[in-house]
């Protein structure tokens, strides 16, 4: 089972650790009849982030604001005159029909729920990217779709246990003439969450003078080229706080503060905001 990390390990590493064991937790889950959900696995990977990962600071929201948007949590990558953020919300694969029961509750209206992820994250004035994070376990005799971009699916298959997509590309898919909840259907949209910190392909990755949040941004604007995400300047007055405390902290042993409703301009809908500083 997934252990916290006792020393600390790079942020490439913690993911990939991260989508291996996202796999075979669900795989557990199921084995004992005691199936996780979204929340719980979110809660759990961002724990063990922030404990394994030094740069990595979370504040967390009550849990009743989360229905009012939609929107699970808040990621924001980058330091003072670069920033990236994105807003995110998790789904999880039934691991028999290897289905994403809650990306949409009704055939009628597919995209509802992609909609208002979407709407909330343009018009939330902080400029943050809808973004969806699948965490994966089907059983074997499920079938198991073969379609994906990344070709490190191909040699480690346990990569795909935590998968990052464009809800952009998720909504133009739910409004095809054949909309799908099918992980099969999806696949090809998907890429593990680690991709985005860990690959080497673009140039801007290899470019040590860009920023973090310029060389994710230059990797996901060629994948995601027709709605790109855009770094900007300016983070929200909390996430700059967020910096500042990862600043000041960077050796601390806890990286978990709570949140005080009294502090302005935080969004409405949210069960946490991470940063990743850097």
């Amino acid at each position: 089972m997934l252990a916290i990390p006792s020393g600390q390990l790079s942020l490439c590493d913690a993911l990939k650790q991260l989508e291996s064991h996202t796999w075979l937790e669900l795989e557990a889950g199921v084995a004992v009849k005691q199936r996780l959900d979204e929340e719980s696995v979110t809660a759990y990977h961002l724990m063990r982030l922030a404990r394994a990962v030094s740069q990595i600071v979370i504040e967390k929201h009550s849990r009743p604001r989360e229905s009012r948007t939609g929107a699970d949590w808040e990621w924001w990558i980058g330091r003072p005159g670069a920033f990236l953020g994105f807003r995110v919300q998790a789904k999880i694969v039934n691991a028999e029909s290897v289905a994403y029961a809650s990306l949409y509750s009704s055939a009628a209206n597919p995209t509802k729920q992609v909609d208002k992820l979407i709407n909330a994250a343009e018009h939330a004035g902080r400029n943050t990217y809808p973004t969806y994070a699948f965490y994966n376990y089907w059983l074997p005799y499920a079938g198991t779709p073969t379609d994906w971009p990344c070709p490190r699916v191909g040699t480690e298959p346990r990569s795909i246990g935590w998968t990052i997509a464009s809800a952009y590309d998720i909504a133009d898919h739910l409004r095809s003439w054949r909309p799908s909840r099918k992980a099969r259907d999806l696949s090809n949209l998907m890429y593990p969450v680690s991709c985005m910190f860990c690959c080497g392909c673009s140039a801007a990755a290899k470019t040590r003078e860009a920023s973090l949040a310029e060389r994710l941004g230059a990797w996901l604007s060629s994948r995601w080229a027709e709605h790109a995400p855009r770094v900007v300047e300016s983070a929200p007055p909390y996430v700059q706080r967020l910096y500042r405390l990862a600043a000041a902290r960077a050796d601390a042993r806890s990286r978990f503060h709570p949140l005080s409703e009294r502090d302005n301009g935080i969004p409405d809908g949210l069960s946490r905001v991470v940063l990743i500083a850097g």
